[in-house]
């Protein structure tokens, strides 16, 4: 895996979780951002 993205600009402190297919990342502002890689 190669690449990089800017979830928020607040950041990221909780850890990452996956389902196996999709990465989900809490920001620091509460936000959640989900990424299917292909």
């Amino acid at each position: 895996f190669v690449g990089r993205t800017r979830v928020h600009s607040s950041g990221v402190t909780a850890p990452m979780v996956s389902d196996g297919e999709v990465l989900y990342v809490l920001d620091n502002n509460g936000g959640v951002s989900a990424y299917k890689f292909e």
